[in-house]
């Protein structure tokens, strides 16, 4: 009895009701927290969670418990209320509909990236950088090829050695910092004798900043060579310039860098143009034209606000520009690989048919009382 009135509650018109008031309180709590804290913060806190703790003590429900309710509604009530027929159809796909966009979010969530690409006209490359994770770097220099080994920054714990057989060595990890600020010199800066290219004597640990994005690692390490030589190295995440090691079996370049995505197509900038409103600096347009190269084709597109350009999963926005020295510019745009973006299609077209197919089967069945 008590497993059947659980089902029932389960299933209940009032958990929807309830779970929908749930939601529009987690929205707008969300979007005034996100003023002061950010929109990062804000996803994690509201919207990624399960539970929300209030004051650090008070539960309340998360996003991601609210729709895994929902969606176990859905499915339970589809499978015990209604039976199969051409009267319930449309009820049927509607709720068909509705659990494949909550199943859309899921597959967001777990398998979406985010990334950028930054480039200056003539630059093309087929990577892009993540704008919260970091990695390690580790690569030596040909004359044609550079094959690069990466590292992910969660595999840097202090006290660890890892074994990098691509290139036959061996980074041993003393300290790595999430967030820190490199020193170069001045009175209580330590001078060592650790290979840095930019200087950087020493690291200074900082709390982690509330956004990741905001982060600048650093590590403390050694490189141990196949001859069992070590070579003390320093690496701060704000470097541009890799820092170069010379080995007794040639040297290795290594750099703290944001993780790298790779893409089914290689993506050249041939030329920026913008636009500003008369008499101030205030963009009113501006566009990318790049070059695509899908194996031996290549096409050129136009990458502009409000027109991304799509290939397969992959969707890249027009999200801002920079003028470098010399003249020179550089556009970036934000990268997205969404594996389940046709499924919130999909889901709206099968709510949409459900509906109407309800109202005339509703309409079909609708007989007028006598009088």
């Amino acid at each position: 009895m008590k497993v059947r009135t659980f089902i029932g509650w389960l299933v209940s018109l009032r958990v929807v009701v309830v779970c929908l008031g749930l939601l529009m309180v987690l929205v707008w709590w969300g979007t005034l927290y996100q003023v002061e804290h950010g929109l990062w913060a804000a996803q994690q806190r509201f919207f990624y969670s399960w539970v929300v703790m209030i004051y650090g003590i008070v539960p309340f429900p998360g996003t991601q418990l609210i729709l895994s309710v929902l969606f176990v509604n859905l499915t339970v009530a589809m499978l015990l209320r209604f039976v199969l027929g051409w009267r319930s159809a449309g009820i049927i796909l509607i709720h068909l509909g509705l659990m494949l966009m909550l199943a859309g979010g899921w597959v967001t969530r777990q398998f979406g990236e985010e990334s950028y690409l930054a480039l200056v006209e003539g630059e093309g490359s087929n990577l892009t950088a993540s704008y919260r994770e970091w990695e390690l770097s580790i690569w030596r220099e040909t004359e044609t090829v550079r094959e690069i080994t990466g590292l992910d920054a969660g595999l840097l714990l202090d006290g660890l050695t890892i074994d990098v057989k691509d290139e036959e060595l061996k980074v041993a990890v003393e300290a790595y910092h999430p967030n820190c600020r490199g020193l170069i010199s001045g009175e209580g800066v330590s001078q060592t004798d650790r290979v840095n290219a930019s200087g950087i004597k020493e690291l200074d640990a900082r709390p982690r900043n509330r956004d990741p994005e905001m982060n600048s690692p650093g590590l403390l390490g050694e490189v141990i060579d196949i001859a069992g030589d070590r070579y003390p190295f320093l690496l701060f995440g704000g470097e541009t310039r890799p820092t170069r090691i010379e080995a007794s079996d040639g040297p290795v370049f290594l750099n703290l860098r944001r993780k790298r995505y790779p893409l089914p197509v290689f993506i050249r900038l041939t030329d920026f143009r913008k636009e500003f409103h008369p008499h101030t600096r205030t963009p009113k347009h501006f566009a990318s034209l790049i070059e695509v190269h899908v194996g031996d084709v290549v096409r050129d597109v136009i990458v502009q606000m409000n027109e991304p350009f799509r290939f397969r999963s992959y969707t890249f926005y027009q999200a801002s520009y920079g003028d470098l020295e010399g003249g020179v510019e550089l556009s970036k745009f934000a990268v997205t690989r969404n594996v389940g973006r046709l499924l919130p299609y999909i889901a709206t077209g099968m709510t949409v048919v459900g509906l109407i197919a309800h109202f005339l089967i509703s309409l079909v069945r609708w007989r007028p009382r006598d009088l």
